[in-house]
């Protein structure tokens, strides 16, 4: 997940957050959008930078089962 495995700055916070809510809304970007109080074209947007900053299509099946274990991973082992 590059930078996006543990964020340094607000910027890619934002984009790891948006990640997992659009990931646990089965890549739905009207749910992601209600849930993250953002305008759904703010979601496309992420998600689009998501996708380019890991280099994967993250609509891809096996990528994003590795995503979502990625995402998981990352809560569970946090360097503060």
């Amino acid at each position: 997940m590059g930078p996006l495995s543990y964020p340094k700055q607000k910027k890619d916070l934002e984009l790891k957050q948006t990640l997992k809510v659009y990931m646990d809304n089965q890549c739905d970007i009207t749910k992601t959008a209600d849930k993250i109080f953002i305008h759904r074209n703010t979601v496309k947007y992420r998600i689009n930078k998501c996708s380019n900053m890991i280099g994967t299509n993250i609509e891809d099946p096996v990528h994003s089962l590795n995503i979502r274990i990625a995402l998981y991973v990352s809560e569970m082992i946090r360097f503060d």
